[in-house]
């Protein structure tokens, strides 16, 4: 269960730096007009993130639900979350030690 979550949390993560990523590049390599567009874009690109965020944190909890191991549902969500929340406070910790 720890490994699955893990890797949940990881993918999570991971997922948030490409994102970053590709939004910082273009930024940077870009003179993008001011246009209804960048809004739109933005807000499908929360709309996406909520998804695949749901996908990874909730999916399989629900199905486990549904099929009567209410238990390992709870602490499937609450392990992910926990590591999510762990690897997002040492990255914290590592940049409030680096700059």
């Amino acid at each position: 269960m720890i490994k699955k979550s893990l890797t949940k949390a990881l993918l999570a993560e991971l997922y948030i730096v490409v994102i970053v990523s590709v939004i910082q590049y273009t930024e940077k390599m870009t003179e993008l007009p001011e246009t209804i567009l960048i809004p739109m874009v933005m807000l499908s690109l929360f709309v996406i993130s909520a998804a695949v965020m749901a996908y990874l944190f909730v999916a399989e909890p629900i199905l486990l639900y549904i099929d009567g191991q209410k238990k390992q549902a709870v602490n499937l969500f609450l392990s992910t979350v926990g590591m999510f929340a762990l690897i997002t406070f040492l990255i914290s910790l590592t940049l409030f030690f680096l700059f």
